[in-house]
C-alpha cells in the first residue's frame, strides 16, 4: 500500500466519524473551553477546516498561507470542513 492509498483509506474511514462529532456540537456551546488557556470549540472546528483548505492550496498553488479569518457560524464551518475534506480526497486521488 502506498502512502497515498493509506491516506485515502484513512480519510474515507475518518471523515464520517469527524462529521458525526462536529454535527453533535451544540450550537449554543461553541464558546466552550475546558480550561482558560484552551481554544474554544469554535476555534478548534475552524482550525480543522482551515487545515484542509491549506492542504488544498498546496495542491493547487504549491503553497499555503495561513490567514486568520473570523469563524463563520457553526453550520457553515461544518459544511466547509466536509466540502474541503471531500475535495482534498478527490485531489489526492488524482495525484501520481
Amino acid at each position: 500500500m502506498t502512502i497515498r492509498e493509506f491516506f485515502l483509506e484513512r480519510r474515507k474511514a475518518e471523515t464520517p466519524v469527524f462529521m458525526k462529532v462536529l454535527n453533535a456540537i451544540p450550537k449554543d456551546q461553541v464558546g466552550y473551553k475546558p480550561a482558560d488557556p484552551s481554544p474554544s470549540t469554535e476555534q478548534l472546528v475552524w482550525t480543522l477546516a482551515g487545515e484542509l483548505k491549506a492542504c488544498l492550496d498546496v495542491i493547487a498553488e504549491g503553497k499555503a498561507e495561513w490567514k486568520f479569518l473570523p469563524p463563520p457560524p457553526l453550520d457553515e464551518m461544518i459544511s466547509l470542513y466536509e466540502r474541503w475534506s471531500n475535495e482534498l480526497a478527490e485531489a489526492v486521488s488524482k495525484m501520481d
